[in-house]
């Protein structure tokens, strides 16, 4: 019995998780929008160091840098990729664990899918300012040009590691510590609030029997 409790679960997952996925096809466009406009506004009071030029280009966010041109025609504009939606699926996979997740209540449900996502979409801005501060350290030289000079060795590798971090087991390691955490929290919770009338109704029975 408990194994097709178990399937009939694991089909309701991978079911919402399809359609979930369809739906973030069509709307990671808008998200990238929304992820770059917040960056613009939040990443300058990190510091002066930080880009400002935040552009999307479909799923993609990208950033647009000044530079020398290297043919001495005066400045150019260097255009580095920092995030795209097209390669994760982490606010579908969660939301799909959530909605899946037996037992709760539709109040709590929506609460855990507002800070869920919520959450997740902050490991992502996180993801999106440190890709930039990355690739401003590094030095880009074309045809014996400097068009930026970088950073320190030691901060190149420091910003490497926090990038390839983010971008590789990043956003797999952060939606299961998200789950993880909403659902020991609201798991806790509900066998407290269940178990309160039969503890009193023990109690009747046994003043009953005095």
């Amino acid at each position: 019995m408990p194994e097709l409790v178990w399937r009939a679960l694991l089909g309701r997952f991978v079911a919402i998780f399809a359609g979930l996925s369809l739906v973030w096809v069509l709307v990671a466009p808008l998200y990238a929008s929304l992820l770059a406009g917040v960056a613009a506004v939040v990443a300058p009071t990190l510091g002066d160091s930080i880009d400002r030029g935040w552009q999307a280009e479909g799923t993609r966010i990208v950033v647009l840098r000044p530079a020398a041109d290297p043919l001495g025609r005066g400045s150019m504009m260097v255009r580095q990729g920092l995030w795209d939606g097209r390669v994760t699926f982490t606010p579908a996979l969660l939301a799909a664990a959530l909605l899946a997740t037996p037992g709760w209540s539709p109040g709590r449900r929506g609460r855990s899918l507002a800070i869920g996502l919520g959450a997740l979409a902050f490991t992502q801005l996180t993801n999106l300012v440190v890709n930039a501060l990355y690739t401003q350290s590094r030095p880009i030289v074309r045809d014996g040009v400097t068009l930026q000079p970088g950073g320190s060795f030691a901060a190149q590798a420091i910003l490497n590691a926090l990038s390839y971090f983010f971008d590789t087991m990043g956003p797999v390691f952060f939606t299961i510590l998200i789950y993880s955490c909403l659902a020991t929290s609201l798991w806790r919770a509900a066998p407290r609030t269940a178990a309160e009338p039969r503890h009193g109704a023990a109690r009747a029975r046994e003043r009953s029997r005095r």
